[in-house]
């Protein structure tokens, strides 16, 4: 017996199989994002050149020979919270452009990334130095002389970090550069330039206090100069490291021997992961954003019929000729419209029904498919009398499907040119059609008519099994002129074809009483679940 839906305000139970389906229906949306963005992080990974970071630890004292105004707010401030003001000093044009010149930063070659880069990474960089030095050929020596510069001090503020240590005086210095050795020369050169530049605000300050022959002011001129002899960036002694100034170096930079960041690997393996979650919620999003009727669910939050049946995609086009061949319609499904024909044989045996119309939401539904293969079913295996009746003149495609003519048929027999016995066809034992006519003249008045009404009462009494094939309902009002004249209608809906939407408003005008829906057959069915998940889940 078939299986009642709930009522269409009721939402349906999804199980774990309903779930697999969604995933394996946009299973190539799923492979699409992982590709998609495995690819896009291998070749972001495979062109970022590795970087090393070197760090220099810096105490901030609040006693110095002369208070100069900047430094006067380090009386009262809190050692526990960061001080913003050491650490813009730091990254202050002053102190970077002192570090640059000391180094002849603005001296290094435009490619000295290429040494360390990999092979894609090193033909982009020729493009960019190439292009960079097309556009320094255009300028004088002195334009290109600051511009190297300016490009020099850009360079090592982006290549600059000032942390304060929180809850301490300290402030951390880290260079980051594609060399190791550059990195800590940087570190140890941007250091002892902000110790420079702190001794001379204590200069200016003494000297405008106490005049330039004041021994405070001749100590500090020494102490300056002392410290300019550092600028190479060479290791020093702890003690030589420390220094004068009010700021001190606690800690040199030493060369990194790790590159700064997570392993390539471990990076790349966590996008693919977080890429196929990615592709799982694209799946989810695209099932809910699907307007058509994907699964038998859907047809019961529509109208609350039972689902007679669901006919595979393989075998929708297909005419059985012989009852032996609907073994081979599908794997996954065999003996689809022998199912059908039971549940017809029931709706006979047990209600005595014998008229049932076929029609579909929209065109193209393949109903016409469905009827004749039913026909076959009930005929062969349950030695039923059959008729099938093409009602459907806006497409009649019965007569084709057993290879025989339009005409004479149902138009002739409803203009009072022919009797039913006279047009009806014996296909084989027990099967009968009854073409749709020659529809030259529009017969839709007729459908509805006393006419209609006789053929149809007639066919009862000489036939077990009567199956009228009507147009769609979306675009034809035939099948509600019909309705009142059988026992019962069944409506084909092709899965993903189809609109919830549509389907409701084409059954919506359809009064309850006279057009009693006793089912739904699902067409064009995928099984987008392998059958040993199938099976299991």
């Amino acid at each position: 017996m078939p299986e009642n839906f709930p009522h269409s305000d009721s939402s349906p139970d999804f199980t774990v199989r309903d779930y697999m389906r969604i995933i394996f229906r946009h299973q190539w949306v799923i492979v699409f994002t992982v590709l998609a963005v495995g690819a896009t992080v291998a070749f972001g990974l495979k062109i970022q050149t590795p970087t090393y970071i070197a760090n220099v630890k810096m105490l901030i004292s609040s006693v110095k020979e002369t208070q100069a105004p900047y430094s006067r707010d380090l009386n009262g401030y809190d050692r526990g919270e960061p001080n913003i003001t050491q650490s813009e000093i730091v990254k202050s044009t002053p102190v970077l452009e002192r570090a640059v010149h000391a180094v002849h930063l603005d001296k290094r070659p435009l490619d000295s990334e290429k040494p360390h880069a990999s092979k894609i990474r090193r033909s982009m960089i020729d493009r960019e130095v190439k292009d960079f030095q097309e556009q320094l050929s255009k300028m004088s020596p002195a334009e290109r002389e600051y511009i190297l510069f300016r490009r020099a001090v850009n360079s090592l503020q982006h290549a600059l970090t000032v942390e304060p240590v929180r809850g301490t005086s300290l402030l951390l210095i880290s260079v980051e550069d594609f060399d190791p050795l550059v990195a800590a020369t940087l570190a140890n050169v941007v250091s002892r330039s902000y110790v420079i530049f702190d001794l001379e605000q204590q200069l200016a300050e003494s000297a405008t206090k106490y005049g330039e022959l004041h021994p405070s002011v001749t100590l500090l001129k020494g102490h300056v100069e002392q410290m300019n002899k550092t600028l190479n960036g060479e290791p020093l002694d702890n003690i030589a490291a420390i220094g004068p100034a009010t700021v001190k170096i606690i800690s040199q930079a030493s060369i990194p021997t790790q590159s700064q960041g997570r392993s390539k690997k471990i990076v790349f393996l966590l996008a693919i992961f977080l890429s196929f979650i990615l592709g799982l919620g694209l799946a989810f999003v695209l099932e809910y954003l699907d307007p058509t009727v994907r699964s038998a669910l859907d047809l019961g939050t529509i109208f609350p019929a039972p689902l007679l049946t669901t006919i595979p995609k393989q075998s929708q086009n297909k005419i059985l000729r012989d009852p032996d061949e609907e073994e081979n319609f599908s794997k996954s499904s065999p003996g689809v419209y022998y199912q059908l024909a039971c549940q017809i044989r029931h709706y006979v045996n047990y209600k005595q029904m014998k008229v049932f119309l076929f029609t579909a939401a929209d065109v193209a539904e393949g109903n016409t498919t469905v009827i004749c293969n039913l026909g076959m079913c009930l005929a062969n295996d349950f030695k039923k009398k059959v008729l099938i009746i093409d009602a459907n003149y806006h497409q009649s495609g019965v007569h084709k499907n057993f290879d025989n003519s339009v005409s004479p048929g149902l138009v002739e027999i409803l203009s009072g040119q022919i009797a039913l016995t006279q047009a009806c066809r014996e296909i084989k034992p027990d099967l009968w059609i009854l073409p749709s006519g020659d529809a030259q003249v529009d017969p839709e008045s007729l459908l509805d008519s006393q006419k209609m009404y006789d053929i149809i009462c007639e066919a009862k009494s000489s036939y077990e099994v009567v199956l009228v094939d009507c147009a769609d309902l979306r675009h034809y009002r035939d099948a509600i002129s019909l309705g009142p004249f059988v026992d019962g209608t069944i409506v084909v809906v092709s899965e993903g074809k189809t609109r919830r939407a549509a389907i409701r408003a084409a059954i919506a005008p359809l009064p309850e009483n006279n057009f009693p829906i006793i089912g739904w057959v699902l067409n064009r069915r995928t099984f987008a679940l392998p059958k040993f998940i199938y099976d299991r889940v």
